[in-house]
């Protein structure tokens, strides 16, 4: 295991825990005192732009480079870079991942998952050069796979897989992403999912950070054949237009069992239109077990129902410790005042309802409910449908060699959003000092996608014999007012 030098990892046990809890503090407070706590943060050595960074995390024990891009026609990309350090080569330390779904089954699919000899990882450097540079190389010395982030923040993936009768050359080109934040949000523009718990960077085992939402993406796929002679020539080539959703993790271990789930609005046939949306509406959740807890992390951006706002959408982040739940045997299981989760992986449902309370918005909500197809057939190989579950490698401390996770690109996603209209309410319990909820914002996803990972995978929810209907009929259900 990659560790950090160990004056290093002593320092994080004393500045990590103060870090965190002034950037707790933030959370709550107005922004003026928000940048005078964000100055104490600097004196104490907390460097927030490295714990939100897209840039490698040479100490950690594994990280990885995900990119789904849905098409204009309706097709799903992946591109995966991850490494997991000091495996040994038979357990398949580094990955790199290309598959191209078509919609509605229209045309054969491409998968490919290759394990190279080694990734080299290049981060930022001075002048005019690269933000990032990720270098797949093969057991010859041969480059097989690039990510290159240029300053511009422009991404660009090259890609060459051999294929029995030439080889498939990918050129994939990502730009003007929508940061995830952004007006309105509480994580601040290209601020971290994680908020607070990112300065936890040694201790908790797992980070997630979201590049962009919605950036604008630019596909083109080539087939060269390789006759008997030894010419080459351009069998077809496929370009489309779309956009992608951009994020890395990294840390010294993956959960046990886990869901995630993305989408966003795809680009239209109407060019002018597409590029009149500053922020296209997208969500993003990841969550499952930590450390014997359940966490979740959850963020949006989706349009205002109000057209009397001057504001016309809404971008919200969910995060510990509202969305943690705590393991309590005699409930039967993990259980919180302030979230609930329901799923059935078998049948593709998952449902999450989340409260929070936050210094601009007051008490906000949100509930999610994601369907997906059930959870019976998985593959890994280019005969995968849009009815199957796309089986991928996972950056376990032992490396790639297995297929823990399963996802969907065909996953439907309603999301709503509510207010209080009290925001100090004098009496939690007491729903009549609360006001109505009222529902100012919603927005339902197509061809999402939906990941079950580990525990999660063909199981569901454990029922608990915590009655959450005192709590949360007064303080999370109860009849919404919908904003005309």
């Amino acid at each position: 295991m990659a560790l950090p030098p160990i004056p290093t990892l002593l320092w994080s046990f004393v500045s990590e825990p103060l870090a965190f809890l002034l950037c707790l503090g933030v959370h709550f407070l107005p922004a003026w005192i928000a940048n005078s706590a964000s100055t104490v943060l600097a004196a104490v050595g907390f460097d927030a732009a490295q714990c939100h960074s897209y840039q490698p995390h040479v100490h950690s024990p594994f990280e990885g480079y995900y990119t789904r891009i849905t098409t204009k026609n309706g097709a799903t990309i992946l591109l995966i870079f991850s490494t997991v350090r000091n495996v040994k080569k038979e357990h398949k330390p580094h990955l790199v991942h290309f598959s191209y779904i078509p919609p509605e089954n229209n045309g054969k699919a491409l998968v490919f998952n290759v394990y190279p000899d080694n990734i080299v990882f290049k981060g930022r450097t001075g002048g005019k050069g690269t933000e990032l540079e990720l270098i797949a190389i093969d057991e010859h010395g041969q480059t097989i796979g690039t990510q290159v982030v240029s300053k511009d923040s422009t991404i660009d993936y090259q890609l060459t897989f051999p294929v029995d009768d030439g080889s498939i050359e990918v050129d994939i080109q990502l730009r003007k992403g929508a940061a995830w934040g952004g007006k309105g949000s509480i994580a601040g523009p290209g601020q971290s999912p994680e908020g607070p718990l990112s300065a936890l960077e040694y201790l908790l085992p797992l980070h997630w950070f979201v590049r962009s939402g919605s950036a604008e993406a630019e596909v083109n796929i080539e087939k060269i054949l390789r006759k008997p002679t030894g010419e080459e020539e351009e069998e077809f080539v496929w370009q489309e237009q779309g956009r992608g959703h951009i994020e890395k993790n990294w840390g010294s271990g993956f959960p046990t069992g886990w869901v995630w789930i993305q989408s966003l609005v795809p680009i239209t046939s109407n060019e002018n239109e597409a590029q009149s949306q500053e922020s296209p509406p997208y969500v993003a959740l990841a969550g499952g077990f930590t450390l014997g807890l359940k966490a979740f992390l959850l963020g949006f951006d989706i349009p205002l129902i109000s057209r009397n706002s001057t504001e016309k959408s809404i971008n919200w982040t969910f995060r510990p410790i509202f969305t943690l739940l705590l393991p309590v045997p005699w409930f039967g299981g993990h259980v919180s005042p302030f979230c609930k989760e329901e799923y059935d992986s078998k049948n593709g449902i998952f449902k999450i309802q989340v409260l929070d309370w936050t210094w601009k918005d007051g008490w906000r909500k949100v509930d999610l409910t994601c369907r997906g197809p059930a959870a019976i057939n998985s593959k890994c190989d280019s005969s995968i449908t849009t009815n199957d579950y796309l089986e991928l490698p996972c950056p376990l401390s032992t490396g790639h060699d297995n297929l823990l996770a399963k996802e969907t690109f065909e996953a439907s996603i309603l999301v709503e959003a509510y207010v209080r209209k009290k925001s100090l309410p004098s009496c939690p319990l007491d729903s009549r000092s609360l006001g109505q909820w009222e529902l100012i914002a919603t927005q339902c996803f197509e061809k999402g996608a939906l990941e079950w990972g580990g525990q999660y995978w063909g199981t569901k929810s454990a029922e608990s014999r915590f009655n959450s209907d005192i709590w949360l009929n007064n303080f999370l259900d109860g009849k919404p007012k919908v904003t005309s």
